[in-house]
């Protein structure tokens, strides 16, 4: 057998070529079977939980909550800005 691109003698059974490295084609490996452990296995889909509705009273008091926190954060956010503002007006008033 003969290398197609350089000519060269190759040997049977040789997979490339020894003076330029070309593939001949004369030993391929067979592609690995994939291995299967039998039919495929499907399972029904599940239900979804359902998530109770809390009632018109608790997510009334939930939101009253939630305003008081997110007001007193504001709060002192807007204290500390407004005091150090009113430090720079003054400082800039003398």
């Amino acid at each position: 057998m003969f290398c197609s691109k350089c000519g060269t003698n190759v040997p049977a059974g040789v997979a490339f070529c020894p003076n330029c490295g070309q593939a001949t084609g004369g030993v391929t490996a067979a592609p690995a079977a994939p291995v299967y452990g039998g039919a495929p296995v499907y399972s029904a889909p599940t239900a979804v939980a359902q998530i109770a509705y809390a009632g018109f009273w608790l997510r009334f008091v939930a939101v009253l909550i939630d305003s008081l926190v997110i007001g007193f954060g504001a709060g002192i956010v807007g204290g500390c800005i407004g005091g150090i503002t009113g430090g720079l007006m003054a400082a800039r008033a003398q």
